[in-house]
């Protein structure tokens, strides 16, 4: 039987004669101490220019050639497979629980801002009514600011004592107050078709409540985000300025509206859920409850 050629890498005579002078220069490098290094990558270089033998195309043809060539089947395992669905589970968790977070920040931002536009408003319009010289007509006192209703998660709630006690509008007020008699406008719906007037008209809108439960308690309501629900609860105080009163002799501004000059403080506490006229004020589950406030200088003057 004819033996098979196997192709792999040959030696021929220069090759052979070629690695003995390196032998023999090698061992003497290693007896003075130096060369090895240089030798070690001479033998590299030469045994990889060892060429294959030259096969005559009749052995290609006839199959009598045999290649000795071993390779790893491709592909993945199916443990591979498994490992690699588990990893890609655990980072689409974690990605969507970051991204849930990133939203409810978002989302508690946002209606902070509106917090801060709304606060801006009812100072604006606080400080005219106050301007005019009547002062608020219908303003109240209203009472227990320093106690957490239940169902709120207290943030940077203030609850001080000093500031227990505050004012509120205390009736009605056309096209500015509403009570529970015309709840109605308050509760009014905003969708793409209404007017920017009507958005307005809604937004601009503060709710009366009365709880019934102890005299003194009524609250103010006004919307942060319509279609969201979510409200806040408004309030301000009065602190007279020293130095300054309505006898005539030091009044908070020159004229014939001879008052005195008052530091106001107006609060806003949010986010709240507006359920219904009966609970305008309720807690939102987990979303603390803040407080921001705004103060300015008002007293009343005239225009002449």
């Amino acid at each position: 039987m004819r033996r098979i050629p196997q192709i792999g890498p040959v030696r021929t005579r220069r090759t052979a004669l070629a690695e003995r002078a390196l032998t023999r220069r090698g061992a003497h490098c290693s007896a003075h101490g130096n060369g090895a290094n240089r030798v070690a990558a001479a033998f590299s270089v030469l045994r990889g220019r060892a060429r294959a033998p030259r096969v005559p195309a009749a052995l290609w043809h006839r199959g009598l050639v045999r290649v000795s060539t071993r390779r790893r089947n491709a592909g993945f395992t199916l443990l591979e497979v498994m490992i690699g669905f588990a990893l890609a589970t655990l980072l689409f968790i974690g990605m969507n629980q970051f991204w849930v977070v990133v939203a409810s920040q978002i989302d508690l931002l946002t209606i902070r801002q509106k917090a801060v536009f709304r606060i801006n408003g009812e100072m604006e319009r606080l400080t005219e009514y106050y301007r005019i010289g009547a002062g608020v007509g219908t303003s109240i006192n209203s009472t227990n600011y320093n106690a957490v209703p239940d169902g709120w998660v207290p943030g940077s709630l203030i609850t001080s004592t000093a500031y227990e006690d505050r004012i509120v509008y205390g009736a009605a007020i056309a096209d500015v107050v509403v009570d529970d008699t015309n709840v109605a406008d308050f509760q009014a719906t905003i969708d793409a078709r209404t007017p920017p007037k009507d958005v307005h008209e809604v937004y601009s809108l503060i709710y009366l409540f009365d709880p019934g439960v102890a005299p003194n308690n009524e609250r103010n309501v006004v919307w942060l985000d319509r279609e969201l629900n979510v409200v806040g609860r408004l309030s301000w105080h009065l602190e007279p300025i020293a130095g300054t009163d309505s006898a005539g002799v030091t009044p908070c501004h020159q004229g014939t509206l001879l008052t005195a000059c008052y530091l106001l403080t107006i609060f806003l506490d949010f986010p709240l859920r507006y359920v219904d006229e009966d609970a305008p004020l309720a807690g939102i589950p987990a979303v603390p409850v803040d407080t921001i406030t705004l103060q300015t200088i008002i007293g009343a003057r005239d225009e002449t």
